[in-house]
């Protein structure tokens, strides 16, 4: 094959590969260890499957291939992307950029910005599940099974849960970002919405609700609702209990 058609570059601890086209799209291969909990800030979106050894491969434009980095701090991998002077980058991406994990156990992520995180499912059995997310951003995550789940949500992003089982479920909502995990079955959950957010979530036994916003709360299910603050939002809910 003619050098001309194809470039491969072997750096330390990666493998880019370069097929030259209008866009220059490229991949390149990290190399990194066992893992439980995944950072990612910037304008990136990432793919983990959380049933696979790990592993880590970014696919896209080859100017934003090379300013990608995917570190790892003892077991917290961190993604993000930063300009060739080490400062992160602001701005957004004028090609996609998509980031394909393999990380067997991860158990806490977090999202800072607008990256887009989508995750096949999150297993603790007999721990707790975290999920933090900070802006315009998104998570998503298919199944969790875990015997408790904390949820963090702050700004105008989206976490959507498909499906799964939770013990109990603590959950924080501050700005006009939305929760949906009507699918997810808990026996009980506490809910903190501040805000014109929206949550929708399920339960089967108690939900202890305090809202200091607007915005929607709808909970399905068996649960009892004790409203603690009742705010201004719309609260839907089978059964609701004064305390």
């Amino acid at each position: 094959m003619p050098l001309s058609s194809k470039r491969v570059a072997l750096t330390l601890g990666s493998l880019i590969i370069v097929t030259p086209t209008a866009t220059q799209a490229a991949e390149k291969t990290f190399l990194i260890g066992s893992f439980d909990e995944l950072l990612v800030e910037g304008d990136i979106r990432v793919v983990l499957d959380n049933s696979k050894a790990p592993s880590a491969k970014a696919k896209g434009d080859r100017d934003l291939i090379e300013a990608v980095k995917i570190d790892r701090n003892g077991l917290t991998v961190r993604v993000r992307i930063q300009d060739y002077e080490g400062n992160a980058r602001r701005k957004p991406a004028n090609e996609p950029l998509v980031i394909t994990l393999g990380g067997r156990g991860v158990t806490k992520v977090s999202v800072n910005g607008s990256a887009a995180l989508s995750i096949n499912q999150m297993r603790n059995a007999g721990g707790t599940t975290t999920i933090k997310l900070s802006g315009p951003g998104s998570i998503s995550v298919g199944k969790i099974e875990s015997d408790r789940l904390a949820v963090n949500l702050a700004g105008t992003g989206s976490v959507t849960i498909d499906g799964g089982s939770v013990r109990a479920g603590q959950f924080s909502i501050d700005g006009t970002g939305s929760l949906t995990a009507p699918l997810l079955s808990m026996q009980q959950a506490k809910l903190s919405q501040s805000g014109n957010a929206t949550s929708h979530l399920q339960a089967q036994q108690q939900v202890d609700i305090s809202n200091s916003g607007s915005g929607l709360i709808k909970v399905d299910g068996k649960a009892t609702c004790f409203i603690r603050q009742p705010g201004s939002a719309k609260i839907q809910c089978g059964k609701t209990a004064q305390p």
